[in-house]
């Protein structure tokens, strides 16, 4: 009889504390965010031949929060400091 209440209450004592740890190590913020370091997360080709005149970027790093009160994308265009890319918000 008491190592079947010695057993239940390991049980017990190890279902808790395995639940704490798994709260307390999903509680950063970090491990959902889009952003990243090293190299550009995405190379973009775009067609050097349009009309518009654009060209194609080598190197297009993009980074940000997709969830939250206040999501955000930032794009940076690597060693490309003299051209223009221009992006139309209705067709992207």
């Amino acid at each position: 009889m008491f190592r079947q209440f010695y057993l239940w209450t390991c049980l017990a004592s190890g279902i808790i504390l395995g639940s704490l740890f798994e709260i307390c190590l999903g509680q950063y913020d970090d491990d959902c965010k889009l952003a990243r370091g090293g190299p550009p997360a995405t190379i973009v080709a775009i067609d050097e031949e349009s009309r518009n005149g654009t060209i194609l970027v080598d190197n297009m790093l993009i980074k940000g929060t997709a969830g939250g009160p206040d999501p955000t994308i930032e794009l940076s265009l690597k060693d490309n400091v003299d051209y223009w890319v221009l992006m139309d918000p209705v067709k992207q």
